[in-house]
């Protein structure tokens, strides 16, 4: 044997089988996700412009991207972003804010709900909805 063959160190196997199938396997899923994400944005471009829906209702992906983009070039996009900023915040306090106060009437001795059956306005509200 020559100096270089004992110097190498050759595996005595090539590398498993189940090795290449697992990788297969994930670019394969990773193919069939983004395959569901084209096909939805290839079926969004194509029904507005075959006039199945009206494009004004669902105007093309290709569109709301050119749009987008220009709003987000002239500073409109963020204006608008933090114009929202303070309701969306508002919606989700206020199912605390009313949690609190509903716990607080409770603990106050107060009814469960305003159109609670003992209450005046729960024998309203059960004509009302009978």
């Amino acid at each position: 044997m020559s100096s270089v063959e004992q110097s190498l160190t050759l595996p005595a196997e090539a590398p498993s089988s189940a090795h290449f199938s697992g990788v297969g396997r994930s670019l394969r899923r990773a193919f069939n996700r983004w395959a569901v994400v084209a096909g939805f944005l290839l079926l969004w471009e194509i029904v507005p412009r075959a006039h199945w829906v009206e494009p004004a209702f669902l105007p093309p992906f290709s569109e709301v991207m050119r749009t987008g983009w220009r709003l987000l070039a002239n500073g409109q996009l963020a204006q608008h972003a933090a114009a929202m900023d303070r309701p969306v915040r508002d919606g989700r306090e206020l199912p605390v804010h009313a949690m609190s106060l509903s716990d607080a009437n409770r603990s106050a001795g107060g009814r469960k709900h305003p159109f609670d059956r003992r209450s005046s306005n729960g024998r309203l509200a059960e004509r009302l909805c009978s």
